[in-house]
């Protein structure tokens, strides 16, 4: 009575769904996470948009241990820093993004 049923209901196997499960799940605390990014730049009046261009710049070069200085709440304290200033200038996605790149260079 049931075999066409269970069949059907058991064409995707408990991990295929946990899968499915973990990646929503995954892709919801990146979604607060960036939401969380954009209220607190708002909340400190800084510009969204400038701040992730500079934070994606950044970041690859950053040490772990002061990674707390990117955050918005530091984040104008951080740019004054010389290392900071050298790290941006130096960026060549940076320059493009701000039109200051020449094919020239």
């Amino acid at each position: 009575m049931f075999a066409g049923l269970l069949g059907y209901y058991t064409t995707a196997s408990p991990t295929a769904c946990s899968r499915i499960a973990v990646v929503r799940d995954e892709g919801a605390r990146a979604n607060t996470l960036f939401v969380s990014l954009l209220a607190s730049c708002q909340l400190h009046g800084i510009e969204p948009q400038a701040y992730l261009r500079d934070l994606l710049c950044l970041l690859p070069s950053w040490p772990r241990s002061r990674v707390l200085e990117l955050a918005p709440a530091y984040w104008e304290e951080t740019l004054k820093q010389e290392g900071a200033q050298q790290r941006l200038a130096a960026n060549v996605f940076r320059a493009v993004a701000l039109g200051e790149h020449s094919e020239a260079e």
